[in-house]
């Protein structure tokens, strides 16, 4: 009996931390406004940009073909002094081939000079390949607007 409780407790541990996640990302065809997302966004006077960076995890622990793809992604403003701690990313989707998977955000760095989130279990993009990231702004005046980065190289942790 105590074997049978150590194994369903580990089976339960192993689980939870598994390097596999039981979800499948959600991946479709890009809105046609992704494209024309702009790279720059003009805020308060001053300019932000999308700066971001993707990668799959091949470390030694993670499955032969990679773990998920994984983002993250930071709007700040191109002089260092802009605050853009009053904006909220309400979304962030990576674009490949036409395709593009919204991502489930997960709080990062908020403070007065940026604000950042980020999002795991993605597809199996790349490595080595470039994509879109387009991100969905809430600006302080409740206004929604799109802001992209354009050709974020898929980078290959090991």
């Amino acid at each position: 009996m105590h074997r049978v409780v150590v194994l369903i407790a580990f089976t339960i541990v192993a689980g939870c931390a598994g390097v596999e996640s039981p979800i499948r990302p959600i991946v479709g065809p890009a809105p046609p406004e992704f494209a024309a997302a702009p790279d720059t966004l003009e805020f308060s006077g001053q300019l932000l940009v999308l700066q971001c960076s993707l990668w799959r995890d091949f470390m030694p622990l993670t499955p032969a073909r990679g773990g998920p793809l994984t983002v993250t992604g930071t709007v700040r403003g191109i002089d260092p002094g802009t605050m853009t701690s009053t904006i909220r990313v309400l979304a962030l989707a990576v674009v490949y081939r036409g395709e593009a998977w919204l991502a489930r955000l997960e709080p990062g760095v908020s403070i007065p000079e940026l604000v950042s989130v980020y999002g795991r279990g993605g597809p199996d993009w790349g490595p080595g390949v470039m994509a879109d990231v387009v991100a969905r702004l809430r600006l302080p005046s409740g206004e929604t607007r799109l802001l992209a980065a354009r050709g974020v190289p898929i980078a290959k942790t090991e």
